[in-house]
């Protein structure tokens, strides 16, 4: 999740950098947003005590976060956002939690006990391991999956993308009154000089 939250952050930053704005955000049309919320709480409220049914609840969540995702494709970067939680939702469902590595365990100088509903150290009966969480980031004193990497590059990009103009649209603040864009006057015709030879000599030699 902190992981998640940098790349968050840095989506937003790399897009103000380069002229993206908040108000182009709160302008797209996302399909089912309640969706989104709705499987983030139950993310976190599954870890609480006596919670029924915990690993049902974060089963759910993530195909909320599935069906959020497909039905806002058009939007550039998405893709890649489905796609890690699809890979991150396929090995926690077929291992009743993410399998932890202990390799990775062992890199960030872990060396307690994992109590979590959707981690838990890696057993020789959990399959599709290589989706696991095996990628140790020890600055961050965390380990990622293939599917966590993929979800914070898709996160970046689908960040960048929607809060940018789109296309046609002058890439102005609008909280700002002097960023505007201007026209110029139009030059007012000149009655006496019908064909424009007036731009086609010297000046002053038509009069």
């Amino acid at each position: 999740m902190l992981f998640t939250l940098l790349a968050l952050g840095l989506g937003v930053a790399i897009a103000l950098a380069t002229g993206g704005r908040f108000h182009h955000l709160a302008g797209r049309n996302f399909r089912l947003w309640l969706l989104l919320p709705l499987a983030i709480v139950l993310q976190f409220g599954l870890e609480s005590d006596g919670v029924p049914a915990p690993f049902a609840l974060l089963v759910v969540s993530y195909v909320l976060l599935l069906v959020f995702g497909l039905a806002n494709l058009r939007h550039r970067g998405m893709w890649m956002v489905v796609l890690g939680f699809m890979l991150n939702g396929v090995v926690i469902t077929a291992n009743h939690g993410m399998p932890v590595r202990q390799s990775a365990l062992t890199a960030i100088k872990f060396r307690g006990e994992i109590h979590e509903v959707k981690r838990h150290r890696q057993k020789p009966s959990d399959t599709l391991t290589v989706l696991g969480d095996i990628i140790p980031v020890p600055p961050l004193d965390t380990i990622l999956s293939f599917g966590d990497m993929i979800l914070a590059v898709g996160v970046m990009n689908l960040l960048y993308n929607v809060m940018r103009p789109t296309r046609g649209e002058h890439a102005i603040d609008a909280t700002d009154p002097t960023d505007e864009p201007v026209e110029p006057d139009p030059e007012p015709a000149d009655e006496g000089d019908p064909f424009d030879l007036d731009r086609l000599l010297p000046q002053g030699e038509w009069s």
